[in-house]
């Protein structure tokens, strides 16, 4: 017999602050962390930080720090588990070009450069979720 349970998926900034509602204003120079967190599933499900789509992978993009680990089960014998995966990037010059490769305006009229950071969570064909936030980088 299989069993299938979706995940709860949550995104927090590294305070723990749920961000996926608001967005988060930064400034050049800045270095940025968020977690993305599933929280009781099997099959245990799969993480792809992305930029605006999920085409976008950041997977191997240079300056990205993307981590994942397993941070408790559900029940003794370890078959659910809640996972997270991280990510970690700089807000520079190097995010500037990467953003501009993904073709968001990194020249906009206001001076403030918006994308939508995501993370995709996959448990197989069983269910996906997205989650993410708008990151606007006041370019001033």
């Amino acid at each position: 017999m299989y069993t299938f349970n979706q995940s709860t998926v949550y995104l927090e900034d590294d305070e723990g602050n749920d961000v996926d509602e608001g967005g988060v204003d930064v400034d050049l120079g800045e270095v940025l962390q968020f977690v993305a967190l599933a929280f009781g599933g099997r099959p245990e499900p799969e993480f792809t930080w992305f930029i605006d789509e999920r085409e976008n992978d950041l997977l191997g993009e240079d300056g990205f720090i993307v981590s994942e680990g397993v941070i408790g089960c559900e029940d003794r014998y370890g078959y659910i588990c809640n996972l997270q995966s991280n990510i970690i990037f700089a807000v520079d010059d190097q995010l500037v070009e990467i953003l501009e490769d993904f073709g968001v305006d990194t020249d906009p009229e206001d001076g403030v450069v918006r994308f939508q950071l995501g993370c995709d969570v996959r448990q197989d064909d069983f269910a996906a979720q997205t989650v993410s936030t708008e990151i606007r980088i006041d370019m001033g």
